[in-house]
């Protein structure tokens, strides 16, 4: 190689070098800038930078307008504003990764930052303003349940669905505190919101509160829970305090109401710990046993009330729809015996109760309150009451009921008293009165299942009668006058105080229950223990799994079931989602409900006075009969509730009357019997009672039993021997008739065992 082509590669390859060095003099000032750029991306000044950028150019998807430059304006001359920003926006707004980054790493910054981003914009508008802006975020992205909250949460921001418990009384808070200097009048603002002591200007120690200079907020404590349906089976619920600042907020909530609230977890001191701060330890750092434990507790920055269904339920896990869901759902819509499979899909671990399972689905689903040409409102939700023997799964059924239903609360009346089950005034640990709801108002818009029902108090079981006819609950304690809403479905079960159903006694006698209480109930079921071989054979194979050939009639009407799990899922989407889920009744379906109901208030009978000796139906049946036709009409996923409906519906009213309906002394319908003494009865014992006192000379002398049914027979009240015999056996058990011992059939009138309702 020649000396000429040696230096020019030499040239060559210098030249390269000192390209390269050039190249990489120019990546690293760009890596220094862009490093320095992030940097200063997130400074406050270079964050409110954006923020401020992004409320003035977002344009609304839909409408093409400036809705925060809009939102902006509005505010601009308020003393208490409030800016609500939709964190879906932030989201899908370009290059705004850095801006919600902020968010999930320091909240308060992030507040702060839109805050000062708003009040520069503002400033364009109205150059005097001089107001804090409270700064909500709705739509956030990062949901927690209550069992996911810990102190990995505390100073960030989540959202949970929950419901409110309680709600304290609303109380002023101090925001910005102004002192006045009463030697020299100057008002000096304190830096947060501590005591002045000196006066600035002239070192004057007379310095009082200016309370019309301070500004104040709205406060509001409240008690939330997670939702019944959300609960793991076998655990209570969690619950959490809530501190609620600002007009907008306090006034958005009370208890029972359903919430979708995003909020900042912080940290607080528990009672325990301030008092052994106090006591021991000034610093807290000496050890638990100095109790060195806190408390979590929430902060709301945003309070979504849930109206209606649809938005909140579809965020429990348990009920989410799927598109196969949805499509089956419109598949079974489609089959004949889908009412069959319903009924044999509810409780299938319990044999036979077609009827009262029916019944129960109706109660589930329900119907919308309507509300007549005149402006009533009617309810919608339907009462149910299983009275019946020990043994006949009447637990079993309202705890499924509590399971499958889309909104469900279990309890019993044995352990609930009046302020557990609608609402009450309860004082929290600072001494402040808190308003609590109850089971009812809790369940609002759902079912709510009362076992024991017999074992209540009458006065507590008095306050149900509001909730279940009004369908709301009224509290006054304490200062505190409220109204709650309880639009909740009753579904309850009782047993007898005799141990089994007496049929010669009414149902208030059975149960102890006043007649008043049964007549709000629209169906009352009694089940009662007969004996019947052919049928306990068959229910002991069912409940111990024997396998048994089913007769060619059981295979017939056997038309298959739904699991649970798709039941449950069917029920909520038949209650809320469905597009026509409030059918109205057609015209046959209401001459239907009406020739029903005159035909059977037609069938009482008059005694020789043309008084009424048999009490057929109230009013009530009216509404009874078209709410449970709607229902039906509902669960069926229908359009409108037709004849069909109506025909079933009277179906289980009967079912109702035949249940225990039937005056067993005259063999007519007596709904004496539900709400009541049967009018026939109550003339028959007037009738003995004077017959007693006659021929006893008012207890003086004794009473042959023979002697006794004859002159009852006279009367020509009682219809045979037996029955006569039958009324004074019930005299003896109740001892108004005693034995004399030693004679046989002879027996004392004993006027002291009379009791009222005689």
């Amino acid at each position: 190689m020649s000396k000429d082509n040696r230096d020019r590669d030499k040239e060559d390859y210098i030249d390269d070098e000192s390209e390269l060095a050039v190249e990489t003099e120019e990546e690293e000032l760009e890596e220094e800038l862009t490093g320095s750029l992030s940097q200063d991306l997130h400074t406050p000044s270079a964050l409110s930078n954006r923020f401020e950028e992004f409320l003035t150019a977002y344009k609304d998807s839909k409408t093409k307008e400036y809705i925060y430059f809009e939102q902006i304006s509005s505010i601009a001359f308020q003393s208490l504003p409030v800016f609500v920003l939709d964190y879906n926006d932030l989201l899908i707004w370009e290059n705004s990764e850095t801006l919600t980054n902020i968010f999930y790493e320091d909240i308060d910054t992030a507040l702060a930052t839109v805050s000062e981003a708003i009040t520069s914009i503002i400033y364009e508008i109205n150059p005097e303003f001089d107001s804090k802006i409270t700064v909500r975020i709705s739509h956030f992205d990062i949901s927690r349940s209550f069992r996911e909250i810990d102190a990995e949460l505390i100073d960030r921001m989540i959202s949970i669905d929950a419901i409110v418990n309680r709600a304290s009384k609303k109380k002023p808070w101090l925001v910005s505190s102004v002192y006045q200097c009463i030697d020299c009048t100057t008002s000096i603002e304190s830096p947060n919101n501590k005591q002045i002591r000196k006066c600035s200007t002239c070192e004057s120690s007379k310095v009082i509160f200016d309370k019309k200079k301070s500004k104040y907020t709205d406060y509001k404590q409240i008690m939330v829970q997670e939702l019944p349906e959300d609960l793991p089976p076998g655990q209570l619920p969690e619950r959490l305090s809530v501190s609620v600042f600002g007009n907008d907020l306090t006034n958005n909530s009370r208890p029972g109401d359903r919430i979708k609230m995003t909020c900042i977890v912080r940290l607080d001191y528990d009672s325990q710990t301030l008092t052994n701060l106090k006591i021991h330890d000034p610093l807290g750092i000496k050890g638990k046993q100095f109790g060195t434990t806190f408390e979590l507790i929430l902060e709301a920055n945003n309070i979504q009330k849930i109206e209606g269904f649809g938005a909140l339920d579809n965020a429990s896990k348990t009920r989410q729809l799927t598109d196969a869901d949805l499509e089956r759902i419109q598949k079974v819509k489609q089959d004949y015996y889908l009412n069959e499979k319903l009924i044999n899909s509810f409780a299938p671990h319990i044999y036979g109760h077609e009827v009262h399972k029916e019944a129960t689905l109706l109660e589930i689903v329900g119907c919308r309150q309507s509300t007549d040409h005149n402006g009533t409102n009617s309810r919608g939700d339907s009462h149910l009451l299983f009275v019946g023997d020990p043994g006949k799964a009447k637990s079993e059924m309202l705890k499924f009921a509590m399971k499958v239903a889309p909104r469900g609360l279990y309890t019993s009346g044995g352990g609930s008293s009046a302020a557990g089950l609608t609402a009450a005034v309860v004082k929290d640990k600072s001494g402040s009165m808190m308003l609590e709801a109850g089971a009812v108002v809790m369940a609002d818009q759902g079912l709510c299942c009362i076992d024991e029902f017999d074992k209540m108090r009458d006065e507590d079981r008095g306050k149900l009668h509001e909730a279940m006819e009004q369908q709301t609950c009224s509290v006054a304690k304490g200062g505190i006058v409220a109204t709650l809403n309880a639009r909740t479905s009753l579904l309850c079960a009782a047993n007898p105080v005799y141990g089994v159903y007496d049929p010669y006694k009414t149902i208030s006698e059975n149960t102890d229950l006043p007649p008043a209480m049964f007549s709000r109930f629209d169906l009352i079921y009694v089940l009662k223990d007969v004996i019947d071989l052919e049928l306990d054979s068959r229910v002991a194979d069912y409940m111990l799994g024997i396998e048994t050939v089913e007769t060619e009639e059981h295979k017939q009407n056997y038309k298959g079931k739904f699991d649970t799990e798709f039941l449950s899922k069917y029920l909520y989407y038949a209650k809320h989602l469905h597009s026509k889920s409030n059918p109205k009744l057609t015209l046959e379906a209401k001459i239907r409900i009406k020739d029903y109901f005159n035909d059977i208030r037609a069938r009482a009978e008059k005694d020789k006075n043309n008084a009424t000796e048999t009490i057929t139906a109230t009013y009530r049946i009216v509404d009874a009969l078209e709410r449970l036709t709607v229902a039906r009409a509902r669960l069926l996923l229908k359009d409108e509730a037709d004849n069909k409906d109506a025909e079933r519906a009277i179906y289980l009213t009967n079912e109702m009357y035949r249940s225990f309906g039937i005056d067993i002394e005259t063999g007519k319908v007596n709904l004496g019997l539900i709400h009541g003494k049967p009018l026939e009865r109550m003339s028959k014992q007037n009738l003995m009672l004077e017959i007693l006192n006659e021929i006893s000379e008012g207890g003086k002398i004794e009473i042959d039993f023979d002697n006794l049914v004859q002159q009852l027979m006279l009367t020509r009240k009682f219809h045979t021997e037996m029955e006569a015999e039958t009324t004074i056996k019930d005299y003896i058990n109740r001892q108004v008739l005693n034995k004399v011992s030693g004679k046989r059939g002879i027996y004392e009138f004993n006027k002291d065992m009379i009791r009222g309702e005689y």
